[in-house]
């Protein structure tokens, strides 16, 4: 039975996240609460994939991933700020983007895929309760 670790986008994720922590790690006092609202933004993301597939319940999963979309936008956002305001290299920003879209991308898959499974369930269900 394969777990969690060896989930392709939880693996991504994660490591999004040690990338965004290794990128703040030496930012100064002054940009310190900025640095940590980005890592927990990039946390968020990667535990909310690991809950997603931990959930037995598709519609579970569904809301998880939802949710870990929720946390990469805030990611992204926060990088943007980030790479305006200076705090962070043109290589290091381009590295951070091109993990956050393969993140992004894998992501979407999941969600695509999870939708179905409701809505095929959905069908399911109705077609079930239709009268004869």
């Amino acid at each position: 039975m394969s777990g969690v670790k060896e989930l392709k986008l939880w693996q991504e994720s994660v490591a999004l996240a040690a990338d965004v922590v290794r990128t703040v790690k030496g930012w100064s006092r002054e940009h310190r609460a900025f640095g940590e609202a980005a890592t927990e933004a990039a946390t968020s993301l990667a535990c909310r994939v690991a809950a997603g597939y931990a959930a037995s319940a598709t519609h579970a999963q569904l809301v998880e991933y939802r949710a870990a979309e929720r946390a990469l936008s805030d990611l992204d956002t926060r990088l943007a700020v980030a790479r305006q305001a200076g705090l962070v290299s043109s290589a290091t920003g381009a590295q951070l983007a091109a993990r956050s879209v393969s993140v992004s991308r894998l992501l979407a898959g999941y969600v695509g895929y999870v939708e179905r499974q409701v809505a095929a369930g959905a069908a399911g269900a109705a077609a079930a309760t239709a009268p004869l």
